[in-house]
C-alpha cells in the first residue's frame, strides 16, 4: 500500500501502514505535548532476546514476522510533489534478496523541488499500535542500492498517534550509505537521533513504545534504488 502526504500517515486497519514524513520547509518550534490516550500508552506486545526475527520477507507476502505479538503490514510511502515509486500499490516482496528468494525493494526518481520523499517500512504491530523493544539493543538489516537512505523508527513521541508531539515526524533513525552490493548494517537503538532543526526534541528512543520501522530516501533530483532484507533485533 502507497501513502500519499496528503492522507493520514499511520493506517489503524489491519491492511493498513504507517508513515513518517520528512522536515517541513521551515522548522516548527517545540509546542507543548498533549497527555497520551490510555490506548497510547500501552504496548501492543514485548520482543523477547530469543525471538530476534522482524521480517526476513522470505514467506512471499506483505506481513512481518508474527512473532511475540508483531505481524504488522509493510508498506510504502511518497511525496506529493512530484517523486515517482515503483512498484506502486499494494506491497510485495521483490525476488532476488540477500542470498535468499525475497527482499523489500523500491525505486525511482524523487522531485527536484520542495519537500521530497519516498521509502518503505512496515509497522511492528496489526492493527498498528506503539509495540515494546526495550529488551533489544539495537537493530540490523542487509541492505544495498545507491546513493544514501535513513533508518527511521517512528515511536510514542514522533507521531501523531501517541498523542504526545503537536509539531511531530521528525523520527529518531540513522543516516547510512547504500552499498552496491548486499551489506548487514546495525544501528544501537542508542545511537539513533532526531534530525537538527525541527519537530520536538526527545532526548532519546522510547525503544518501549515503537510504531513502526522505515526506511527513507529523501535527495531531491535524484534516482533511488532501496532493497532491504532480513530484518532482526539484536541484544546484547
Amino acid at each position: 500500500m502507497r501513502l500519499d502526504l496528503s492522507r493520514a500517515l499511520l493506517c489503524l486497519a489491519a491492511s493498513s501502514c504507517a508513515s513518517s514524513t520528512p522536515a517541513p520547509a521551515t522548522p516548527e518550534a517545540p509546542t507543548a505535548p498533549a497527555v497520551p490516550s490510555e490506548s497510547a500508552a500501552a504496548s501492543a506486545g514485548a520482543a523477547s532476546c530469543t525471538s530476534l526475527p522482524l521480517d526476513d520477507l522470505e514467506d512471499g507476502d506483505g506481513r512481518s514476522a508474527s512473532i511475540d505479538g508483531r505481524g504488522g503490514y509493510w508498506f510504502t510511502f511518497k511525496d506529493s510533489t512530484g517523486t515517482t515509486l515503483s512498484p506502486d500499490g499494494t506491497f510485495k516482496p521483490a525476488d532476488a534478496g540477500a542470498k535468499s528468494a525475497h527482499a523489500a525493494h523500491i525505486n525511482g526518481k524523487l522531485g527536484a523541488t520542495g519537500i521530497v520523499y519516498a521509502g518503505m517500512g512496515f509497522n511492528l504491530a496489526d492493527p498498528a499500535a506503539p509495540y515494546d523493544l526495550s529488551k533489544a539493543s539495537g537493530i540490523c538489516f542487509d541492505t544495498k542500492g545507491s546513493g544514501s537512505a535513513r533508518l527511521k523508527l517512528p515511536d510514542i513521541n514522533t507521531v501523531p498517534e501517541g498523542h504526545v508531539c503537536k509539531s511531530c515526524y521528525n523520527d529518531f533513525g540513522a543516516d547510512f550509505e547504500l552499498p552496491a552490493d548486499w551489506k548487514e548494517q546495525c544501528f544501537k537503538f542508542s545511537e539513533l537521533k532526531q534530525q537538527p532543526g525541527w519537530g520536538e526534541p526527545h532526548p532519546a528512543l522510547s525503544t518501549g513504545k515503537v510504531f513502526s520501522v522505515q526506511w527513507q530516501v529523501s535527495k531531491g533530483g535524484t534516482d533511488y534504488d532501496l532493497w532491504v532484507d532480513n530484518v532482526r533485533l539484536v541484544c546484547d
